[in-house]
């Protein structure tokens, strides 16, 4: 996984065989840098996407973006060209040439679907950029629905005429194992086992799916003796995330095997069902239905505000330790559920 220099071997792990490929991972283990040098070497066009807007107009400036060491590497430059209010198209420049076609174009996720009618049909590659978001950074509205609609329109109809799908390849630091993506594709669980048992890949050939968690990363260990982490406490969460890949935003609470014989079911909300105990007034969140519950909702704006509305005390039981879940992802869908 890792190459002579303790990077990480981004062009074994682009073409891993899987159309989906995540890498979520510590910091400066070389995800990003790897990834576009790789494509910009093999000479396949790719779009370049972060989350919002203003980070995507970042990218845009050469002093910014994450395209400029490994241009520079190369010895090569770029300029940015706007193709419209929210994207630009990216041209290798060398010396005083200037490449006559694009390498790459940019995108943002939150804007995505303003780009009517864009043509894509020369794109081999996605690879969207940090997609986990940190946690001062504002959720965008059904933003793993958001993913599915950007990559439909990309990829268009290119499988039923014989051609490849676009590669998408999704990077991140190990902020939040319960991001957007990751719930939406039922990763959360697979993720935590891969933390807690050291698993570095995993692979889903029916999904044409592979996740990867590297591990023990030698650039990481080398870094832990650096000024930032002499600050921050080897042991504090800035540094477990940077360089010990922790989900530091993660932090499961009364998560327990019960038994649901003991409790009967109140509510189902999405995949959850939340259960009262039959003789004490403590709670259990499954995601295994036995009984009928009173009321059910799904996840939509409008059923979660109704399911509120009805069972807002649930979060002051949760607050006095009275609610219980038979795993994380039980917790992080509650969450969900409450929040508003």
């Amino acid at each position: 996984m890792y190459l002579d220099s303790g990077y990480l071997d981004m062009a074994k792990i682009i073409n891993t065989d899987a159309t989906f490929v995540f890498v979520v991972g510590a910091r400066g283990i070389g995800k990003t840098y790897g990834a576009l040098k790789y494509l910009i070497e093999k000479g396949d066009k790719f779009m370049l996407m972060r989350r919002t807007q203003l980070q995507c107009d970042l990218v845009s400036k050469p002093d910014l973006s994450p395209l400029k060491s490994p241009l520079n590497d190369m010895g090569l430059d770029f300029k940015a060209v706007p193709i419209s209010r929210q994207n630009s198209a990216y041209y290798l420049v060398q010396g005083d040439e200037t490449s006559s076609t694009p390498f790459c174009y940019t995108a943002a996720l939150s804007t995505f679907s303003n780009l009517r009618g864009f043509d894509a049909s020369d794109v081999d590659y996605l690879v969207y950029d940090e997609f986990i978001p940190q946690k001062q950074e504002r959720p965008i509205k059904e933003e793993a629905e958001a993913f599915y609609n950007c990559y439909e329109t990309m990829n268009r109809n290119r499988e039923l005429s014989g051609r490849k799908p676009i590669k998408a390849i999704l990077l991140a630091n190990s902020f939040d194992m319960a991001n957007p993506l990751f719930i939406s594709l039922g990763l959360v669980m697979r993720a935590e086992k891969m933390v807690k048992t050291g698993q570095s890949k995993y692979i889903d050939k029916t999904r044409g799916l592979a996740l990867y968690i590297p591990q023990k990363s030698p650039v990481s260990d080398k870094k832990r003796k650096t000024a930032l982490y002499k600050l921050t406490d080897k042991s504090g969460d800035y540094s477990r995330m940077a360089l010990d890949n922790v989900f530091v935003n993660d932090t499961p609470d009364n998560v327990i095997t019960k038994r649901l014989i003991e409790y009967v079911p109140v509510v189902k909300i999405g995949e959850i069902v939340i259960y009262k105990h039959k003789s004490n007034t403590t709670y259990y969140v499954s995601r295994h239905l036995t009984g009928t519950p009173k009321n059910s909702y799904t996840m939509s704006d409008n059923d979660r505000k109704r399911f509120v509305r009805q069972y807002g005390y649930l979060w002051q039981k949760f607050m006095n330790n009275q609610v219980y879940f038979e795993n994380y992802l039980c917790q992080v869908l509650f969450d969900k559920a409450l929040a508003l």
